[in-house]
């Protein structure tokens, strides 16, 4: 026999595990360095879902202008940032691809190439997405 509330229980439980697959489909499967995308006709990486996100090269092209030009070949796209937010807070964290993507946001929000960025405020990333949005993607993280 079931326990009452046991259909909503199961109702709320499928729901957000098909938002967490949804959140995990827009992970990136690959990273691609900036000197390559810059490149390439139509600039863009494979999702986890399998479809293709496509990079505006005018935002590709104001990221190269930004960063020193030894970077270009080190720096990784997209910029992949997690939502958290604690009480009344909200913070962004950098969860892919590597440090040289936290060194040029580092460099991009701080001028400072060693000030890498793991993590950033409600108004930092706006800063950034002014500037580059189409290079990062934001998601959540849902755990069940």
């Amino acid at each position: 026999m079931a326990y009452p509330g046991e259909r909503l229980h199961r109702y709320i439980y499928h729901k957000a595990y098909r938002d967490k697959q949804f959140f995990e489909s827009l992970r990136p499967a690959e990273y691609k360095n900036l000197s390559v995308l810059l490149e390439e006709d139509e600039p863009g990486v494979r999702l986890a879902s399998g479809q293709y996100y496509m990079f505006s090269r005018e935002d590709l092209e104001t990221l190269r202008n930004m960063l020193p030009w030894y970077l270009h070949s080190l720096v990784k796209l997209p910029f992949f940032f997690i939502y958290s937010r604690t009480g009344h807070v909200g913070s962004y964290k950098l969860v892919g691809p590597d440090r040289w993507a936290a060194r040029a946001i580092g460099y991009i929000l701080e001028g400072d190439l060693t000030q890498e960025k793991w993590e950033l405020s409600g108004s930092e990333m706006e800063r950034l997405l002014a500037l580059l949005k189409s290079l990062i993607i934001v998601s959540l993280s849902i755990s069940l």
